[in-house]
Formats: structure tokens, sequence, C-alpha cells
């Protein structure tokens, strides 16, 4: 053998991987209006000086009920949340 290679085990802090807490990401509470009511969403978090069509700083799927949390850097963000039965803007 010329290599081993070992990685810690995952941890996750309200839903989500708590490393990146530990990298100084902050756990952000997705707002109530925008939750899915039933079914689920795809929340996605843009920088606020992010142009349109680049990569969301996070993405996930909420689940009606369920309590995750966005894991962004510091700064201010916009937040779009897509439903699979709704038609998408485009």
């Amino acid at each position: 053998m010329d290599i081993t290679i070992d990685r810690p085990l995952d941890t996750f802090d309200s839903g989500r991987p708590a490393f990146r807490l530990e990298r100084g990401d902050i756990a952000v509470s997705i707002p109530a209006e925008i939750r899915p009511e039933t079914g689920w969403r795809i929340i996605e978090a843009y920088r606020s000086d992010q142009a349109e069509g680049e990569v969301p700083m996070d993405r996930l799927v909420v689940e009606a009920g369920e309590d995750v949390h966005l894991m962004l850097p510091p700064g201010q963000y916009h937040l779009r949340a897509i439903s699979p039965n709704e038609p998408t803007e485009e």
C-alpha cells in the first residue's frame, strides 16, 4: 500500500454538513413565505451582486414541514423558490 486516505465522519447541523459552519458559513433560516406548504420546493440563494444565470451560492430541496437552513458565507443575498408544479419564469 502506497497511501491511505482517511476523512472524518460527517456530522450535520440543521440537516446540513457541519464542515460548512466550521469554514465560516452561516446557517440562514428559509423565510416562511417561500417554504412549501405541501410537497417540496428548490430554494436557491444568490449573492446580491450576482448576475442572472450564475451558479447559486447554495441550493437545496425543502419538503413541507422540514426545518433546514441555507449555509452561506457572510453577505447580502436574494432567494429564489422553484416549485415542481408551478411554471417557471423565463
